[in-house]
């Protein structure tokens, strides 16, 4: 018989392993330099992390504990361990050289993008390591044979008898470092592996393209795992890797004899596994559930990666999609979900979870909160807004057992799109039983030919104490078209929708999207050993905020400019016009006045290293420790803007290393600072107040007459160097909320600054909506306003839809675009992203407290938060209402109709807008102790409006002023001090030294020449503008809200009630003092207006005076009550359990007795509870004064 000899050639050499890779796309370049930089940090990282830790920890042992350690030869142990990872380090480094040459990078210059890998990284790296020992080693073949056996046998039943076997084709997604796509190929079938983890791909492109021969490397997996081990040799063992030279392997000739048959004369078939051996990188179901990718595969082999899917429907349906009738799905694997938990609504972090990925809002059903609904500014396009990311490699380092007992090599997508129902952006996580498994695999049409379970490790050490061993369910199923009625609908639907969406590609372009082109990876066999990445489709690529691949125009934020008109002659002009405006006001600062600044910063950094090392040393740290701890001070806020103006202050941070705590920086700072001031000379710091209750604990104070805000942030690192930056986000690894919030005030700075298009037009609009928020009176975070960096937020987003206008169309759009700002859909100047932390990330969909914010404006910085959450819906009215009024001033100055002075006309808060104020008078005995309690007493204003507002049957809006007024007032004794200082009114009250009342600033040291003789007391003073319900007559009743109030301030670790007092008073306008106008700009203060009296009949005689025994008249209660028509209350309102006050019976005709069951009867004099003063309205007045519309009682 002669037999016809059919030689498969393919290509004669090997081919060297060519990555698609697009220099173009910022963000793809950057995970993929990040893997890079991971094996080029390798050696510093492991000698740093492992080796020296333990060096520091063994020589801070006492002495005699390291002689003992010193007989086992501990130290001698560490040398050996550094050994190892200098043989490791060098197979990593080969691994970089190797990803570079593919991608055509420089290695020489691995230094400068070394920065990119972050502790993720890393650990991803160590892990890809290990897994050498399991695939590439000859002491991985038991767990080899456990694990890949079952599959390769599996195979050889189900094709064995194919003549040739290259016409049964493999799939193995997943595919890790390449070992089982490589054993599949060997025995003859044609084979594609998948994989999506940069880190697997350079690792399995070294093994299989660049290495030369049989153990060519010896690297010691286990050197870096302390635990388990029964000795020393154990742990640092080698191994030598590959076991086999993979080129040479599958360039080895097949041969199959073909028999005769009906049409055919028998022949063998010659041909070299190489020639049908492939790898595609890709996400899995975004590369193969396409109709392109539609019955290609014989066979799709799942080795522990089935668990690895967020929605195990997508596999299911791209595993049915890409098999042929007939063909058969072979798994082996446990049910190890990976995402176990996820929210459909966040974005888990991955290989470049962390590099600006983006991530928008959904749009929902109508119902949903408007918070969660895409941002977009009024009048846009909703689709605009859409994007995807595909941003995840998982990979789990074995080194950590705790967190995830197995390290799947076979590494999923970060996001498996759900194309029937959930959408691109599904985030979540659906977790099934292995029977629950069976049973949709079969709605799928999958028939279970054979089932059962096995055992295997994954990537242990054999040797050690400890091995996780699973028992993975093994199956072969057979694709049949036995499907379900349910899913048959499914599919249709998505197909339907795919045609639909095939002409227009735009949509999806302009959400972002980059688009590899597609090198046609062959699926027919022709393809030769050589590692190849196919671009499996668009989503592959991770958004960049640099371009838009439609339209070739800039883009800045989430969605595309409104605008990208050049400025017109006209608005040149104008924007000279409100430069000049902003000089004539003097907002910019000397060339002098910014070298104190600098000065101050200085001296501050010295005092923060010095602070350290107090630290230190009373916690008894070695002197090397002491001074090498370092600290640092980083600015924030407008100063790091580039927006200070004269008189701003400096916001700044402290940041420490992780030995020294908060309660150190408030225990050890202050005290750093008031050493400065010496005596009989000038004061170098004035105003000191640490206030560590805060939202943000803070040290405020004046510093050479500049205003500094200091607070704290320690990281876990042991040393804090002068060079040190906050752009790392592993940084924020084990910080509790506070030191997050203190830490990302420098990182959304800086954040700010990269995120606008042109910084200088940014910092000119910029510095005119800070002068107009002032103006107004809506400029202070503390106060439930916008504060600085929430301002800036503002602005940066207009300067994002406008990328190309001057700073006065900027001002024009902001007030139009803001003011109409569908709120509360966040302002975002970036996709919230997520990072390497368990740390909370704004969300209104999974933190209920995030959908009570009504003005959100979210930072950029990971994690990102709300800068305004404080907003109440009063200052919400308010902002909103400035708003609008500023833009049709601005409108009219476009047009030429008006001049920028008129947008910076002062408010009229206390002239024009409330009819009622409460003022909160916080007063102490001592200047040190005013600081400090005015600020405590300042941070708690804003809750105080919170709960005024609940009283909204009565109160239709509360709104703070921003700035306290600030006096001295001296007493002939501590008997009046204290009277004074409890809110008692006396005759005769002294003068007082007052605040600036142009500004309401703080008048600053009174010379020591002027002071008056006497006790002083210093007072600080808050108002509230308050607005009534409409129509509404009669009395109003805030005893709960005053009562909260003072419990809030009461509950101050530093409160003396001998030392301090707080008091609420209620004002009417024309009541005011004359401290709270600027009569040099014109301010008129509100008159009194004429009220008739009425006729006061028999009302006195009603009324007994319990303790007295006698009878007031109205004249007598005028006299001695002389604010009873204000009726004020004060700090006596009782806030706690004790003894019940006796009832006052109600008096008034034809008007209800708002008075409680329980409340003093005392008439003109004060009932002491609790120490506490708690003066009373006399009840005449209740009766007969028409224009007593408050009524604050106990």
């Amino acid at each position: 018989m002669m037999l016809n000899i059919y030689e498969y050639r393919g290509d004669e050499a090997e081919a060297k392993g060519i990555g698609i890779f697009d220099p173009s796309c910022e963000d793809e370049q950057s995970v993929l330099m990040a893997t890079l930089a991971s094996f080029y940090l390798y050696r510093r990282a492991a000698h740093y992390t492992f080796t020296h830790r333990r060096r520091r920890n063994f020589y801070s042992l006492p002495r005699a504990q390291q002689d003992i350690l010193k007989t086992i030869g501990f130290q001698p142990t560490l040398d050996k361990i550094d050994e190892c990872i200098e043989r490791n380090a060098t197979f990593a480094e080969a691994l970089l050289k190797s990803g570079c040459d593919s991608f055509g990078i420089d290695v020489t210059t691995a230094e400068q993008w070394k920065h990119l890998a972050d502790s993720g990284d890393m650990d991803k790296a160590r892990s890809t390591l290990k897994q050498f020992m399991r695939d590439w080693s000859a002491e991985g073949a038991q767990e080899r044979h456990e694990c890949y056996g079952p599959i390769l046998d599996a195979i050889d039943r189900l094709f064995g008898r194919l003549k040739p076997r290259c016409d049964a084709r493999v799939l193995v997604p997943g595919a890790g470092l390449g070992r089982l796509a490589f054993e599949i190929c060997r025995q003859g079938y044609a084979c594609e592996g998948n994989e999506f983890s940069y880190h697997q791909l350079v690792a399995s492109n070294f093994v299989l393209n660049n290495t030369t021969k049989a153990d060519e490397f010896t690297i010691h997996p286990f050197c870096l795992s302390f635990s388990h081990h029964r000795s020393r040799g154990n742990q640092l063992r080698a191994i030598t890797i590959p076991d086999v030279y993979p080129a040479a392997e599958l360039n080895k000739p097949l041969e199959f004899e073909v028999p005769e048959g009906a049409h055919r004369r028998p022949a063998i078939y010659r041909y070299r596994p190489s020639q049908y051996f492939s790898m595609s990188a890709g996400e899995f179901v975004e590369s193969y559930n396409n109709p392109g990718a539609k019955d290609t595969f014989d066979c799709v082999v799942t080795c522990f990666f089935i668990d690895t899917a967020r929605n195990l429907l997508d596999y299911l349906e791209t595993i049915s999609n890409v098999l042929v009738t007939e063909g058969a799905w072979v798994n082996y694997g446990p049910l190890l979900w990976h995402w176990e938990g996820a929210d459909a609504t966040e974005n888990k972090d991955g290989d470049a979870g962390r590099k600006n990925e983006v991530k928008s809002f959904e749009a929902v059903e109508s119902g949903v909160e408007d918070a969660e609904a895409p941002q977009l500014p009024p009048g846009s396009n909703l689709d605009a807004s859409a994007s995807h990311t595909h941003t995840h490699a998982h990979s789990h380092d074995s080194d950590q057992p705790h967190t995830h007992p197995h390290n799947h090599s076979h590494s999923s997508e970060e996001n498996a799109h759900s194309h029937a129902n959930n959408g691109p952006e599904w985030r979540g996580s659906l977790e099934f039983t292995l029977e629950e498994v069976v049973q949709l695999a079969r709605l799928y049409g999958f028939e279970f030919l054979e089932q059962k379970t096995g055992k295997t490790g994954y990537i242990e050490d054999e040797r050690c104490m400890g091995r996780y061993i699973y028992e993975p369910e093994f199956w072969i199923a057979k694709k049949t078209d036995n499907v379900s009625e349910v899913v048959k609908t499914s599919l249709r639907s998505r197909y339907a929708g795919e045609e639909e969406g095939e002409g227009d590609a735009s949509k999806e372009t302009t959400a972002g999207e980059g688009n590899l082109e597609d090198e046609g990876e062959a699926k027919d066999g022709s393809g030769s050993s050589s590692f190849r990445l196919s671009s499996p489709s668009p989503s592959f690529l991770r958004h960049s905020s640099a371009t838009n691949p439609t339209t070739k125009q800039t883009q800045w934020g989430v969605t595309p400019p409104i605008s990208q008109a050049l400025p017109t002659d006209q608005e040149v002009k104008i924007n000279n016009e409100l430069i000049e405006e902003l000089k004539a006001m003097n907002s910019f600062e000397s060339a002098e006045e910014s070298q104190k600044r600098v000065d101050v910063l200085k001296r501050l950094q010295k005092i923060t290293e010095e602070f350290v090392r107090q630290v230190y040393t009373s916690k008894g740290q070695n002197e090397l420790a002491t001074n090498s701890a370092g600290g640092k001070v980083f600015t924030y806020g407008s100063y790091r803007l580039g927006v200070v103006g004269p008189g701003s202050d400096i916001d700044t941070l402290v940041v420490a290393p992780k030995l020294v705590t908060r309660e150190d920086f408030f225990t050890f700072y202050p005290p750093l600072l008031k050493a400065l001031n010496k005596p009989n000379e000038p004061l170098i710091i004035e105003e000191l107040a640490p206030v560590p209750d805060a939202f943000v604990p803070i040290i405020k104070f004046v510093m050479h007459g500049i205003s500094i805000d200091l607070i704290f942030c320690r990281l876990g690192v042991t040393k804090v160097p002068p060079d040190m930056t906050l752009e790392d986000k592993n940084l924020l690894r084990g910080l509790d909320e506070k030191e997050l919030r203190s830490l990302n005030g420098t990182r959304v700075t800086d954040e700010i600054l990269t995120l606008v298009p042109v910084p200088a037009v940014f910092k000119h609009a910029l510095r005119a909506i800070k002068i107009w928020a002032k103006c107004k009176a809506i400029y202070g975070n503390v106060y439930g306003f916008p504060g600085g960096v929430a301002w800036a937020m503002l602005v940066a987003r207009i300067c994002q839809l406008y990328p190309a206008a001057v700073s006065a169309v900027i001002v024009s759009k902001f007030f139009r675009i803001l003011g109409q700002w569908t709120w509360p859909q966040p302002v975002l100047l970036k996709a919230i992203e997520d990072g390497p932390l368990n740390v909370r990330v704004w969300n209104p969909r999974l933190y209920p407290s995030d959908k009570n914010h009504l003005m959100p404006i979210i930072t950029p910085a990971y994690p990102s938060m709300c800068s305004t959450h404080n907003i109440t819906p009063s200052t919400k009215a308010v902002i909103l209402g400035e708003m609008a009024k500023a833009a049709d001033i601005v409108d009219r100055i476009i047009t030429g109709g008006g001049s920028w002075k008129q947008l910076f006309e002062r408010h009229s808060f206390f002239t024009k807008d409330y009819k009622y104020y409460l003022a909160v008078n916080a007063s102490a005995k001592e200047e040190e102790a005013s600081v400090k309690w005015s600020g405590l007493v300042e941070s708690k204003i804003r809750h105080l409006v919170m709960k005024l507002e609940m009283c909204n049957d009565v109160i239709a809006s509360a709104r703070p002023y921003v700035k306290p007024f600030e006096k001295v007032q001296y007493c002939k004794d501590e008997e009046e001090a204290r009277k004074i200082a409890n809110g008692e009114k006396i005759e005769n009250p002294p003068a007082a030294e007052a605040a600036n009342s142009a500004t309401g600033e703080t008048a600053g040291e009174v010379p020591a020449g002027d002071k008056k003789e006497g006790v002083p007391v210093w007072i600080t003073t808050f108002y509230i503008g308050v607005e009534l319900v409409p129509g509404w007559t009669g009395s109003v009743n805030i005893t709960w809200p005053a009562r909260e109030f003072y419990q809030m301030c009461h509950g101050w670790e530093g409160y003396d009630e001998e030392m301090h007092c707080v008091k609420l008073d209620l004002k009417k306008n024309f009541a005011l003092p004359d401290e709270c106008f600027d009569f040099g700009k014109g301010d008129v203060k509100p008159s009194r207006p004429v009220v008739k009296k009425k006729v006061i009949r028999k009302v006195a005689s009603s009324v007994e005076v319990s303790q007295g025994g006698t009878k007031r008249t109205h004249e007598e209660n005028q006299t001695t009550n002389e604010f009873s028509r204000r009726c004020k209350t004060n700090e006596g309102e009782h806030a706690g359990p004790g003894p019940r006050l006796e009832s006052w019976s109600a008096i008034c005709k034809k008007r209800k007795n708002i008075f409680s069951p329980a409340t003093t009867h005392n008439i003109d004099q004060n009932f002491y509870y609790h120490k506490l003063a708690i003066p009373h309205c006399h009840p005449h007045l209740l009766a007969d004064y028409s224009d007593l519309d408050w009524l604050i009682s106990e």
